[in-house]
């Protein structure tokens, strides 16, 4: 019913701390699969959110679950997904406390997370190694790749939207990112 750890996103890696506390201590049980940036398969695309997929298993106990996740102020959305309806996404949005380090993952600059942010993850797990640069990380990639990494380079490749948007379609990648710029564009001439 879980996706392997293989599997997941890097949203799922690197930014799961930022609603672990809402999902709990058992989400894991509850059929969760990944964390997505978003989903170009629904009608509403949410900004600074988190797609959480569950696959569950439809008992008393996740029906239980899944009305706490829908009470969290952090929810802005649930749908289901798939013609079967075996999948349901949990939108959640993300707390303004941890917007630059939404962005900063955006930008594939793990080792620029607040420090706040990078005390979240699991010390000794490979993600805290990516997060604080770790030089036994670098070494060994400097190794396999056989070349000498730059002084400020990340020691882990950055999340590209084809792996992290659920549903992912280009086309309508293309139109959002143009629709961006406008906005951005627009903002810049009114200041």
């Amino acid at each position: 019913m879980e996706t392997k750890k293989d599997n997941w996103t890097k949203s799922t890696l690197f930014l799961l701390p930022m609603i672990e506390d809402i999902l709990g201590p058992y989400y894991k049980s509850y059929g969760f699969q990944n964390l997505y940036l978003g989903d170009h398969g629904y009608e509403c695309l949410w900004e600074y959110s988190l797609y959480a997929l569950f696959k569950p298993r439809f008992t008393q106990s996740y029906i239980t679950y899944e009305t706490k996740l829908e009470e969290s102020s952090a929810c802005v959305d649930v749908y289901d997904v798939g013609e079967r309806r075996g999948q349901v996404m949990f939108v959640f949005q993300v707390d303004p406390s941890f917007r630059k380090d939404y962005d900063l993952f955006k930008e594939g600059k793990y080792s620029h997370f607040s420090p706040e942010y990078k005390k979240l993850f699991k010390k000794g797990s490979n993600i805290h190694k990516v997060v604080h640069k770790d030089k036994e990380l670098k070494r060994y990639w400097e190794k396999r790749l056989n070349m000498k990494l730059p002084k400020d380079n990340e020691v882990w490749d950055m999340a590209y939207p084809r792996d992290e948007i659920f549903r992912y379609d280009k086309t309508t990648h293309k139109e959002l990112k143009k629709w961006r710029e406008k906005e951005e564009e627009m903002k810049k001439s009114v200041n």
